[in-house]
């Protein structure tokens, strides 16, 4: 059986692929009035009489071909042209995936003895226009052309493979191409498949792959960097590779990744973290072409090395993401809410836990790279209450409004200034806690700027930004994490903002740089006193004596320190082995040569 009786075979078990079509409008010349041009177009140049044409001159899409009784090139009143008698014919052809809207002639009688089939409209040098793929013109008399122009629409389908242009690929192309190989056509619209400038049996193959595989368009499939059947223990990693300026479409429930799976979009290469067992498919987008799709499974067996790894519940809105390594242990107790905050183009923003009970963010947690990091647009201050929050929990612009706090940033907009979504994401109020600004606009602000110094270090930089809003342990006591006001030693209430939100004593970062070529992994907390200038606020209390800001400088830390203080189990998704060895370390010499510790 040939490859086409394969493919004819095999065309019911395929389904189709659909793509959209433009049409870009282009025109060619054949001048007949130079040597140069003549010899160009195989046409020998004639001397006192004239030469007859070729079988057929193509120039790019248009083919010019002569009738059973053919036109001669001449050398006419001083000038070579192209002649034509009464009832000799020539006709314009365009490829398959292209109309003819207009013919010009210009030269001596060059359109009285002509007439045109199929008819159309005729004015001025148009000797015809109107939407044909061939026009045949037949002579009545004696005419003489120096140049003839040909404009034309070439429709370009998306797909590739798709060789008759109906943006379907499917049986119907099999047969076209069928076609194209038994009138031995030269290269015409999209038969030439695999782009070889030949149309042979090698695009009977390409357009075999296409339809088992789906298009590729020219652009490479993407590679795993682990095969598939690898199982990993807890967790695992893969670097998906595509050709250089690609982007990376994939998917990690086995349906096929296409250009709507915004949320699971970067740019090549990209690391995808093997959290549970799962078929990871995945392709590359260049220049608008789609490549075919790679696909691997990869299982995942939870032993007792991970033991304290997030639960991936489908029970949680954010489940999906809480393997990823920049999330703490989730707080499993109580009344939470948990959010990941994405758009289309640079996928995720940052995640969130939120407390619904004290109305507050427990932690923001984010990545950043070389992708995210981008500066494309400036700060549009857009504060918004979060609905995806319950109503009934949420914290809501009025609480703030008159209260003298800011609204304090955890993942800041100067994080997401990659686009205009990214950093709007970043002014939902579930992203914020309650700050004086010399705090916010201080030490804390500096302290984020040293961040973005550092994530510029590594591949992969993992944050978490936090505010204390439950208990905390400071040097074997332990204390409510938030203010309360006390005076004098009588303590009259908790201190919150406008009468409902918490506001925090202590914010504090959990940093984890991940370095890809030496697979290395440096960790750091840093902890800030929470202070005011001595002015508590429009909160119905008297101004108290509160300490001065920046009396304190910033700790930097262990996160095994970090955890003993705050109860918080931070990169819990990290295997045992390393998250014991990293957040023990304290490595003082690696972070110092992003920004200085010294805030």
């Amino acid at each position: 059986m040939n490859k086409i009786t394969r493919l004819l075979a095999m065309i019911v078990c395929v389904t189709a692929c659909y793509a959209t079509s433009f049409a870009v409008t282009k025109s060619v010349v054949f001048a007949f009035n130079t040597p140069e041009s003549l010899q160009a177009m195989g046409i020998t140049v004639p001397g006192s009489s004239w030469s007859n044409l070729p079988s057929e001159i193509r120039i790019n899409d248009i083919r010019l071909v002569p009738g059973t009784t053919p036109p001669h090139s001449t050398y006419y009143n001083g000038q070579y042209t192209f002649y034509s008698r009464s009832g000799e014919s020539f006709s314009f052809v365009g490829d398959d995936n292209v109309t003819i809207t207009k013919v010009e002639f210009n030269g001596f009688y060059a359109r009285q003895n002509l007439t045109a089939s199929p008819a159309g409209f005729d004015s001025g040098n148009t000797y015809w226009s109107g939407s044909a793929n061939k026009v045949t013109f037949t002579g009545t008399g004696g005419n003489s052309i120096l140049t003839m122009t040909v404009t034309y629409d070439v429709t370009t389908s998306t797909l590739k493979g798709d060789v008759n242009g109906d943006n379907v690929i499917s049986g119907a192309d099999v047969t076209a191409l069928y076609g194209h190989l038994l009138d031995n056509k030269a290269v015409a619209g999209n038969a030439d498949v695999n782009g070889d400038n030949v149309i042979s049996g090698a695009d009977v193959t390409a357009l075999y792959e296409i339809l088992l595989n789906g298009s590729g368009d020219g652009v490479s499939a993407p590679t795993f960097s682990e095969p598939s059947g690898t199982t990993f223990y807890v967790a695992g990693q893969v670097v998906i590779t595509g050709p250089a300026g690609s982007e990376i479409y994939y998917t990690t429930d086995g349906s096929t990744p296409t250009l709507s799976h915004y949320f699971n979009r970067a740019l090549s290469p990209y690391i995808v973290t093997v959290g549970f067992t799962m078929t990871l498919k995945a392709i590359a987008v260049l220049d608008g072409k789609v490549s075919p799709v790679t696909t691997a499974t990869y299982t995942v067996l939870p032993t007792n090395d991970n033991a304290n790894r997030n639960s991936l519940s489908s029970k949680y809105n954010a489940s999906k993401y809480m393997y990823r390594l920049e999330w703490p242990r989730i707080k499993e107790t109580g009344s939470q809410t948990w959010l990941a905050k994405s758009e289309a183009e640079y996928g995720l923003a940052y995640e969130l836990e939120w407390d619904n009970t004290l109305k507050a963010n427990r932690f923001s947690c984010y990545y950043l790279d070389d992708k995210n990091t981008e500066q494309n647009v400036t700060r549009v201050d857009s504060y918004k209450e979060d609905e995806e929050i319950p109503y009934s929990s949420r914290s809501f612009l009025r609480n703030y409004s008159g209260s003298g706090y800011a609204r304090g940033h955890l993942c800041p907009s100067a994080d997401r200034l990659a686009n205009e979504e990214q950093q709007s994401l970043t002014y939902y109020l579930s992203n914020m806690q309650p700050q004086w600004q010399e705090h916010n606009g201080g030490q804390w602000m500096y302290l984020e700027s040293d961040v973005r110094k550092w994530a510029k270090r590594c591949d992969t930089l993992y944050v978490v930004k936090a505010a204390t809003i439950d208990d905390i342990t400071l040097n074997g006591t332990t204390e409510s994490g938030y203010y309360s006001t006390t005076y004098n030693g009588t303590y009259y209430s908790d201190l919150r903002c406008k009468g409902v939100l918490p506001v925090p004593k202590y914010f504090y970062m959990a940093l984890l740089a991940y370095n890809r070529s030496s697979d290395t992994y440096y960790a750091m907390g840093i902890w800030t006193k929470h202070y005011n200038d001595g002015v508590i606020g429009a909160n119905g209390y008297d101004t108290f004596d509160w300490p001065v800001i920046n009396s304190e400088k910033a700790e930097y830390i262990t996160i095994d320190e970090l955890e003993r203080r705050t109860g918080i189990d931070f990169f819990c998704n990290l295997p045992d082995n390393i998250e014991n060895s990293v957040e023990a370390a304290l490595n003082t010499n690696w972070w110092r040569q992003g920004a200085a510790l010294n805030r």
